[in-house]
């Protein structure tokens, strides 16, 4: 008798999204995923009367803020593996195979996939060719990051951030192994790039925000906790080979983040009149 494949739930949180929720549901549902659960921030536009009319989905209600609303999802998932799925993003067909057969992989942590824009700009077709590689500048939430539920609460879970939660998460997973990018592709809206353009004081913030270490942000956030660090008895903190790894990881960003500053400053002082 074969073995029955291990389950995986799917976290979504969502504010506000009558528009779109009732689709991703109906996606979801065809796929084989054990557990769906919605997080709602607070939406008064008709969200969860929609997610109601789906009796698979299990709907809770939690504070507003999308770090908060993954974290309270996580809470009651009870699926070994997890996905977060946000409101405007399409998972790969045959995702449940291809997460489950990359976590049954040796020293994976976690992944996600690549990413597509639609509708979509050349800047876009760009910044999407990019999300092949496994950095914290083309690394983000909208790419369906999964891990096993066990590993995200060891991890210390998603911050509650007002922003790029999604970065001090894969800081945490890549403490307990490696993080894969799938070759498959996640489709999301462009949706949040529209009226937006790239001036170069715009550049500059973002360029600044994604270079910096996720952990050098927290104490900017109210009510966030600082991720421990390793003790002075876990292998990340001493020697051999996964503390060295550390170190030398940590050294290349603060290096990057020095770098992607000075060019930030740079852009900024031409964008002056």
């Amino acid at each position: 008798m074969s073995e029955l494949p291990e389950r995986i739930a799917v976290l979504v949180p969502v504010l506000n999204e009558a528009d779109r929720i009732g689709a991703l549901l109906g996606l979801l549902c065809a796929m084989d995923f054990a557990e769906i659960i919605i997080a709602d921030g607070g939406s008064t536009d008709g969200t969860q009367r929609i997610v109601q009319t789906f009796a698979v989905a299990r709907l809770i209600n939690c504070e507003r803020g999308r770090g908060t609303q993954i974290a309270a999802a996580a809470r009651a998932a009870t699926c070994p593996l997890i996905v977060i799925v946000h409101a405007d993003t399409v998972l790969p067909p045959d995702a449940p195979r291809l997460i489950r057969d990359t976590l049954n992989s040796t020293g994976v942590a976690a992944g996600c996939f690549r990413l597509r824009f639609e509708p979509t700009t050349p800047m876009l077709v760009v910044y999407g060719w990019f999300t092949r590689f496994d950095t914290s500048l083309t690394t983000f939430g909208d790419q369906c990051f999964f891990m096993r539920r066990d590993t995200y609460k060891v991890a210390g879970g998603a911050p509650s951030w007002p922003l790029l939660e999604d970065v001090e998460l894969r800081r945490r997973l890549l403490s307990h192994g490696r993080f894969v990018k799938r070759p498959e592709v996640a489709l999301t809206s462009a949706r949040r790039f529209k009226n937006t353009a790239l001036s170069p004081n715009n550049f500059a913030i973002c360029s600044c925000s994604l270079a910096t270490p996720a952990v050098s942000l927290s104490p900017r956030w109210p009510g966030s906790t600082t991720h421990r660090r390793p003790s002075a008895a876990s292998p990340a903190a001493g020697g051999g080979s996964d503390g060295l790894r550390e170190r030398q990881r940590r050294s290349a960003a603060a290096k990057d983040a020095i770098v992607l500053r000075d060019v930030a400053d740079k852009l900024e002082m031409r964008g002056k009149p």
